[in-house]
């Protein structure tokens, strides 16, 4: 904040809401990111719940922080999910990726989840076949046996993928309003066209060691996200992670591919 003071920092949940909920964004403030967001349902918990400045610049360009800890990728991926609302709707907007130095190499796994979750619109037949798999998934728990046919081991290899379990979930309890907005280009355009863009900054020290911290936000985030309890983890065969390569880049070059 102190190394940018061209910037009109936001710092407390009142700053955000008034200015997001108000002339020029004039946003609903159902569509401000929560901790809990339920599709079709008033949403529910506090906005804004991350706690990190955003900064707006000369031409109302929104700048949010993400501050990158060694607590793994599913803390970046639920981030994204709370404020892809909020991303739709503003004209223009920057993430910005902050990272120590000693883990910037986290860069690689980060831009994986930003293809899945902003650059990777799913086409129309793919939702189809994903809604048939979470069918057969929702089945096999209530019959305890999993039918082998090549369909089925197909989808699997398809979709047991992180960006897909907190969507079953979703759909669980929400049904097919879950599938409402996977289809959309408006993130994906947004950053085509420049008018999102993804970055990161390395900073020259460290601050790893405060993560216990700062973290407890986010432990309550997945554990919530995530929907732990009896009964409530997706059906699935494991979860894949790709290995993080080193390296420490200056930006983020961010290139998805349409799912078909």
């Amino acid at each position: 904040m102190l190394t940018h003071p061209e910037l009109n920092w936001l710092v407390t949940k009142t700053e955000k809401v008034t200015y997001f909920t108000t002339s020029p964004c004039s946003i609903p403030v159902e569509k401000l990111p929560r901790v809990t967001i339920r599709t079709g349902s008033p949403p529910t918990g506090d906005p804004f719940p991350d706690k990190l400045p955003i900064g707006i610049d000369a031409t109302d360009r929104a700048v949010f922080l993400y501050l990158v800890l060694p607590s793994g990728r599913d803390d970046f991926r639920a981030f994204l999910r709370r404020h892809a609302d909020l991303f739709q709707m503003l004209p223009s907007w920057t993430l910005r990726l902050v990272f120590p130095r000693v883990i910037a190499h986290a860069y690689a796994g980060l831009q994986t989840v930003v293809r899945d979750e902003l650059e990777s619109p799913l086409h129309p037949k793919t939702v189809e076949e994903l809604r048939w798999y979470f069918e057969q998934l929702r089945a096999m728990r209530k019959r305890r046996v999993r039918p082998m046919n090549e369909r089925l081991e197909h989808a699997a290899e398809a979709f047991e993928r992180p960006r897909f379990y907190p969507l079953y979930r979703q759909w669980l309890k929400d049904g097919d309003r879950a599938f409402d907005d996977i289809s959309s280009t408006v993130l994906s355009d947004a950053l085509e066209s420049g008018a999102g863009r993804v970055e990161s900054l390395v900073l020259p020290y460290r601050y790893d060691h405060l993560s216990p911290l700062v973290d407890i936000g986010g432990s309550i985030s997945r554990s919530r996200e995530r929907g732990q309890g009896k009964g409530q983890c997706p059906d699935t065969i494991s979860t894949l992670y790709q290995r993080v390569e080193p390296g420490s880049p200056a930006s983020l070059d961010v290139h998805g591919q349409q799912l078909t």
